[in-house]
């Protein structure tokens, strides 16, 4: 995972001119509860062609990824702190 947190960083810095915040801070602990989401949702939630709703703070669920772009989205955006209960993902409400 440090190679994507890396790859992440280095991606942003070549789009604009200006760098995006440091993603140093992410834990080992948030790279393990990404995967187990994305665990999660592979197993509960509606797929469409592989794709699934993206929770990360840009997307909002409101665009539909494969599980690789939702990993790196997750982990270079974040996801969208309101999203708790993960209805779009198969949990129950």
């Amino acid at each position: 995972m440090k190679k994507e947190r890396l790859s992440c960083i280095s991606e942003n810095l070549s789009r604009d001119s200006t760098p995006n915040m440091d993603r140093s801070w992410i834990s080992d602990e948030y790279e393990n509860g990404v995967e187990e989401f994305l665990q999660f949702a592979q197993q509960n939630a509606p797929e469409m062609g592989g794709l699934y709703l993206c929770p990360c703070f840009k997307c909002l669920n409101g665009r539909r990824q494969s599980l690789n772009d939702i990993r790196t989205r997750l982990i270079c955006d974040g996801i969208s702190p309101t999203y708790t209960k993960w209805i779009w993902h198969g949990e129950l409400p």
